[in-house]
């Protein structure tokens, strides 16, 4: 009965900090338009709501972020959090072609496998190869770490942080 006891302390007691680790995060954050070294342009998104992530990234054909032709977007269920780390379970990944030049251009190098992509229509391409990277699968397990650093964001060990949004 100790023993029972012991465990339900436990289990009570860990759900109740990753509850409470999260509801810390809960909001929805923005990082500034940046340039990657490649001369790519984009802007990220984190959206924290109790047990779901939402990590959205759009590109964008100008350096001062004003044109946007692609977002890529990852939702996660949060499993567990502590004060430094987010642990996570990959629910989908998903692209949405925002212009019918890249749509296009998709469909001729038959993008992720697919060749019917269509302009503002999400593609779900969990568990797919797109280039050389290979996307999450479903369920597929990530951890990240963060930071609350000056009322900012630090994702991930990511150098730009991300601004809390109302």
């Amino acid at each position: 009965m100790k023993s029972l006891f012991i465990i339900l302390t436990l289990l009570f007691s860990a759900s109740s900090f990753a509850q409470l680790s999260t509801l810390k995060l809960n909001g929805n954050y923005h990082q500034q338009c940046a340039t990657d070294d490649d001369d790519n342009s984009f802007e990220q998104y984190l959206g924290f709501s109790n047990e779901h992530l939402e990590w959205k990234f759009v590109a964008f054909e100008d350096v001062n972020c004003q044109q946007p032709y692609l977002v890529f977007k990852r939702e996660f269920t949060i499993i567990a959090t502590t004060d430094t780390e987010v642990q996570t379970a990959s629910i989908i990944s998903s692209y949405v072609s925002l212009t019918d030049e890249i749509t296009g251009a998709l469909n001729i190098i038959n993008y992720c496998g697919f060749s019917d992509w269509q302009t503002n229509v999400m593609k779900d391409v969990t568990g797919k190869k797109c280039d050389d990277y290979q996307q999450l699968q479903q369920n597929e397990k990530q951890l990240f770490n963060y930071k609350i650093q000056d009322h900012q964001l630090i994702w991930n060990n990511n150098n730009l942080p991300f601004n809390k949004t109302l």
